[in-house]
């Protein structure tokens, strides 16, 4: 069991190290090349951050399916002021993917990463969320939801029962009854 936890440790330092050296080439590279009127090419500094839309009224709430989460793990801050919920199901396809040296694997693990840091600390029940603001990113104001009791929405007829999809939908459906709005 020591040799796995020691395994998993030098993986997830080693992810760390390539993602830092990584965000450093990005910082330092990030500058766009434009054209000018005679069709010469010239560097040009940062662009702008496009201004924000703010949306009145009550955030949205998105239930987000594993392929989402280890397509890009930096998705859970990318919904601005809107909510987030993750169904068991999710969490458990996450936690199956994060053996290995793909890609995805290395995903499932940085996701793993920023949730163990969203829920380290939070003092309350989860029932009521994690502002997505707590690790310091300001562009975000939702709060994440996990999924805390099991489902008694039944499936719709035809679809298979034990699923991960299946059962994320009947979590939806569920959601869609049970929460305001």
């Amino acid at each position: 069991m020591e040799t796995h936890a020691t395994e998993w440790l030098a993986d997830t330092e080693e992810d760390l190290s390539e993602a830092e050296v990584a965000l450093a080439k990005i910082k330092t590279d990030h500058r766009t090349i434009t054209r000018n009127e005679r069709g010469s090419k010239s560097i040009a500094s940062t662009p702008e951050k496009p201004k924000r839309i703010v949306r009145t009224g009550p955030p949205s709430l998105f239930v987000l399916d594993t392929n989402v989460l280890m397509h890009d793990p930096s998705s859970l801050f990318r919904f601005s002021e809107h909510d987030l919920f993750l169904p068991m199901t999710t969490l458990e396809e996450l936690d199956n993917h994060k053996k290995g040296m793909t890609e995805v694997a290395r995903n499932a693990r940085t996701v793993s990463r920023s949730l163990d840091q969203l829920v380290a600390g939070t003092s309350g029940s989860l029932d009521e969320g994690i502002p997505l603001n707590k690790l310091g990113n300001q562009d975000v104001s939702g709060r994440l939801f996990f999924q805390t009791k099991l489902t008694t929405q039944a499936l719709p007829e035809g679809l298979p029962e034990g699923k991960g999809d299946n059962l994320i939908l009947a979590v939806v459906s569920e959601l869609q009854k049970t929460r305001k709005g």
